[in-house]
């Protein structure tokens, strides 16, 4: 006992060390990896980030996925890594290297759903085969009691390609043996039959096979044996009973196995059963026995539509292969992340990044738990020796859970938490922050000129003839999804919301018809992704409360036809006002839950993937987690929210670009120079169109495509265009053809105006694909091209310096800067597949490689910055202000980890034109200046006499009295302006329109 308490009391030492995680990124660059960039081809790549700047290498998920996946987010098993990605050794080596290298590794875990197409996700074919009395059968989060009396005790399978009977009848669903399994095809996939059931199969006509005398009497008889003891299977689910008939079933499969081995003639027998089952086509009755067969088991075989309407197990959004896991359960908790945290004992991992956390039943409960658990893998491998790892673990554990220690955040985290506008991140969570959405837009709203939203909302309306709100775009698209797509899940809800109207005589005449449809409509009002109520509250938080209550006034006065007590009761339910204690609590604590896990889907579905291609005003605005429609953020609102990321949230990440992006930052900058122009806008569009009509096809009175697609297409050329040496109208790329059809048709389906995912309509799409081919034709575009091109490199030139000074705000902004594949030279890339194209690393190295030769010449930075600005067509330039900037961040961690944030006031002529800001932390400091709104100017950088006049103010500060420009090597030093200290930006605008200024370090003198 006296050691038991030694050791606690080591490990509470540890605790109270980890307050602040061992590990936190300064940057962090995102690799994708899958069979195309795996392990081995990574690898390499340390040495290549490590001279970039990069401390922390960002990984896409890694564990076995749906085979041929290029995203890892569809994960068969968590127990393995992806075969196609890389091998255990492949693996050991690419640790090894970025171990080597001092890189960090942060992984992208995904604990919401699981893959579950084909028959790769083991978990997953358990139930199929066992229903309920699987082991895996509280894994997923099934509905085994539907209203639906057909499916009490199945899963509904939604993935035929027709109407059962159909598919059926055409023998599409073969039955088949295998080894000693029974199992049915359909195409890739492969559904287990429950061993209970196989005697059904195999002993028709067994009087046959005995009177036949080809099988010996003892393999005659055991197969006799088996198949009764097979008969006997009972679908139990208690632990000890589903133990039993595991280990009963899997016995009686070998056996099985073992007897057709042993005898041709059983073996031919069992194969013959087969061939009775499997019908022909010509005699739809030959059918009536596998029909019978397949209604016996765990699972409904049925047409992918009917998904919308019956499913009965939990999706990630609408994605019938992607089956939600119920992470709330300790044991599939554990279950999922033992591979994860042997990595972190090992020292493999020092991060994660949590994949949709919206989607879990409870996300405060799962992240205290995520730290719990690291913080008892980090103990143990620390404490190694002084007990068994398992008593170390449960020890820390213990320690980990007491009060003192509730708040440890141990490990890196950070989380995709889309954040509306105004929303904070709650504050509970036991993370490190976001993946940085809210900073992106944040960024990128500082070059849209926010005085000309009416005019660009204008040329707009005037261009497609008709006015479009956002808001109203956003409430149709998610009553849709609300309504249609997910309506099996709304429905779900409505009827535990009518089972617990029923229990209290003050409720019980609510209709489920009226209450489902009041669930709908107030889902569709919610105005952010969800809320957080812990299945332990007493009370909704303020934050909470709020939502639930703008969502329930809004569905209200939606339907004034519907009788408002109805949402009333909705509303009570949701804020737990129904009362402690009541019969229902627990009832209603599961429903709230549960209609918490669905408002970020129908959010997401109807917003980003939906709402976002429907409304185009200015689309570098229509970015996850953005406002399209409140066009672009002060200079104040940036400071503000960079203030509370460094004072809340220091160590978030800060992206730009992203797997999930809709366009990439480069593309985001060229578009936002619209925002500048809306006139000259104007006029091109209108010719263009003029031009273009001839290209469209008349569709039930309607041209396709419409004026609103035909302005989202040429927004989306302009940003995609590629830098061309002498660009030339009559040669367009083809690649950049594949592209732009590719992303249209799927930008199209996305909007679901015209076509759709569920339902594509070839005539709309044909003429899409018609449009794209006569304005990409070069002679035959009736002079589009030409004037697109020019107009294009105008938009092209502003766009790259927009580009290069949201980078050196970027640098200078509070969190780990996290960059995306291939982004540190210019990147034109669209939304997924788009932006996972192959990226050229051989050419990264090599412009790397110059650009370090340059800087350890005797060249002046100066030259070095001319020189790659006047070709900064080639990226160099880019790629220069991110390798210095990372450097930068890396001799100075504290300063941009701790540093204060200081907003910088701009005076003068063009104050309008330049944001600052300051970092500092004992005696280092930096300055952050960056110009903005550049369509005035010279293609080329604005010359030092633009912006003559204009100063930079800064505080009284000694330490501030000689700065240094990490770009150019240019020494300024501050003289009074208006009774401040100040730097004239002409001082440091040139020939770069941005600079990021570094002060003494802390271990430097100031002077």
């Amino acid at each position: 006992m006296a050691g038991l308490t030694v050791l606690r009391d080591e490990i509470r030492g540890l605790a109270r060390a980890s307050r602040q995680p061992a590990y936190l990124p300064a940057s962090t660059y995102r690799l994708q990896l899958n069979k195309n960039f795996t392990f081995g081809q990574a690898a390499p790549l340390a040495a290549y980030l490590r001279d970039l700047g990069i401390d922390t290498l960002y990984c896409s998920p890694y564990l076995e996925a749906t085979p041929g996946s290029l995203h890892g987010y569809d994960i068969t098993n968590p127990l393995r890594l992806n075969p196609e990605i890389g091998t255990p050794e492949d693996y050991e080596r690419f640790c090894g290297a970025l171990c080597e290298k001092g890189l960090g590794q942060i992984l992208d875990i995904v604990p919401n759903h699981m893959g579950i197409r084909g028959n790769t996700n083991t978990w997953w074919q358990d139930v199929l085969e066992n229903g309920e009395a699987s082991a895996h059968a509280s894994f997923f989060d099934i509905d085994w009691n539907p209203p639906k009396a057909e499916l009490a005790g199945k899963v509904l399978v939604p993935i035929l390609e027709d109407h059962y009977g159909i598919v059926l009848e055409k023998g599409e669903i073969a039955l088949h043996l295998e080894g000693g399994r029974l199992l049915l095809k359909y195409y890739d996939h492969e559904f287990p039959l429950d061993p209970s059931t196989y005697p059904f199969v195999l002993a028709r006509g067994l009087e046959e096979l005995h009177a036949g005398a080809s099988v010996e009497d003892g393999v005659f008889s055991s197969f006799v044996e088996v198949l009764e003891a097979l008969h006997k299977l009972r679908n139990k689910t208690s632990p000890e009973d589903r133990k039993a008939r595991d280990a009963e079933k899997e016995k009686a499969k070998e056996n099985l196995g073992a007897l057709f081995r042993r005898s041709d003639a059983l073996r031919g027998f069992a194969e013959s059963r087969v061939g009775l089952f499997n019908g022909s086509k010509e005699d739809r009755r030959s059918f009536d026995l596998l029909d019978e067969l397949i209604g016996r088991q765990h699972y409904r075989l049925a047409f992918w539509r009917v998904a919308s309407e019956e499913i009965n197990y939990r999706r990630f959004f609408t994605v019938n292969d992607l089956a939600a896991i119920r992470m709330e359960d300790p044991e599939v908790f554990d279950a999922y992340h033992a591979s994860l945290f042997r990595w972190v004992s090992a020292k493999k991992l020092q991060g994660f990044r949590i994949d949709h956390p919206d989607g879990l039943y409870d996300p405060v409960a799962y992240f205290r738990g995520l730290q719990r658990h690291a913080f008892a893998q980090l103990a143990a491998r620390d404490l190694q020796g002084a007990a068994s790892e398992e008593e170390l673990r449960a020890e820390a554990l213990a320690v980990a859970r007491e009060e003192e220690f509730a708040g440890l955040t141990p490990f890196f985290t950070v989380v995709e938490k889309i954040l509306e506008r105004g929303e904070k991140l709650p504050a509970d969570w036991r993370i490190h922050g976001t993946v940085g959405y809210d900073f992106l837009n944040d960024l990128n709203g500082l070059f849209v000129q926010r005085e000309n939203q009416k005019a660009v909302q204008e040329v707009y309306e005037s261009f497609i003839g008709h006015p479009i709100r956002f808001n109203e775009a956003s409430h149709d698209q998610k009553k849709f999804f609300a309504t249609v797509s997910m309506a099996s899940e709304v429905s779900s809800l409505g009827n535990r919301l009518d089972a617990i109207s029923e229990k209290s005589r003050c409720f019980r005449d609510f209709t489920r018809a009226s209450l489902t449809a009041a669930i709908g409509e107030t889902i569709a009002c919610f105005p952010v992704y969800r809320t957080y109520i812990t299945p332990g509250d007493t009370a909704v938080s303020e934050r909470d409360r709020k939502y639930i209550e703008i969502a329930v006034k809004k569905a209200k006065s939606r339907n004034p036809g519907m009788n408002p007590s109805v949402y009333d009761f909705l509303a009570k339910v949701l804020l737990l006002e129904l009362g402690p204690g009541l019969p229902e609590e627990k009832l209603y604590r599961d429903f709230v839950l549960r209609f918490q896990q669905l408002t970020g889907p129908v959010m997401a579905k109807g917003v980003e993937d939906t709402a976002l291609y429907i409304y185009n005003p200015l689309v570098s605005l229509n970015e996850v987690g953005g406002s399209p429609d409140s066009f672009g953020i002060s200079v104040e609102e940036f400071h503000r929210h960079n203030a509370e990321r460094q004072e809340q949230w220091p160590h978030g990440l800060i992206a730009t670009s992203t797997h999930d992006t809709k366009r990439s930052e480069d593309v985001r900058m060229r578009i936002n120079v619209l925002s500048e122009i809306p006139q000259e806008w104007k006029t091109q569009i209108e010719r263009w169109a003029i031009v273009n009509e001839k290209h469209k096809t008349l569709i039930r009175d309607l041209l396709q495509p419409t004026r609103n697609t035909e302005y989202f297409i040429y927004q989306t050329m302009l940003g995609v265009w590629p830098d061309l040496a002498d660009p030339n109208p009559n040669q367009v790329p083809e690649n950049l053809r594949t592209r732009l059809e590719e992303y249209f048709l799927k930008s199209a389906r996305e909007a679901g105006l015209y076509t759709s995912w569920m339902k594509p309509e070839a005539e709309y799409e044909e003429a899409l694909k018609k449009f794209l081919c006569g304005i990409l034709s070069g002679e035959k575009s009736g002079g589009f091209l030409g004037t697109f091109l020019e107009f294009q490199r105008k938009i092209s030139a502003a766009g790259k310096l927009n580009s290069l000074s949201a980078l050196v705000l970027k640098l200078g902004s509070p969190g780990a800067a996290d960059f995306y594949q291939g982004t540190e030279l210019w990147d034109y890339s669209l939304v997924d597949p788009d932006n996972r194209r192959p990226v050229d690393y051989d050419l990264r190295r090599a412009l790397l490689s110059g650009v370090a030769e340059k800087t350890a010449s005797s060249v002046t930075k100066e030259k070095i910055l001319e020189e790659f600005l006047a070709s900064k067509d080639d990226g160099r330039i880019k790629l220069y202000l991110l390798s210095q900037g990372l450097h930068f961040r890396r001799r100075e961690p504290r300063l941009f980890s701790g540093g204060d944030y200081v907003p910088l006031e701009i005076a003068g002529e063009r104050k309008k034109d330049a944001v600052a800001f300051l970092r500092r932390q004992g005696g280092a400091r930096a300055v952050a200046a960056a110009g903005r709104f550049f369509s005035g100017t010279a293609s080329d950088a604005p010359p030092a006499e633009f912006w003559k006049g204009t100063f930079v103010l800064l505080p009284q500060d000694n330490a501030l009295r000689a700065l240094t420009d990490i770009f150019s090597g240019r020494r300024v030093s501050p003289r009074p302006f208006q009774d401040k200290p100040a730097i004239e930006l002409s001082q440091i605008f040139s020939p770069l329109p941005a600079a990021l200024l570094s002060g003494p370090a802390a271990n430097e003198p100031a002077g």
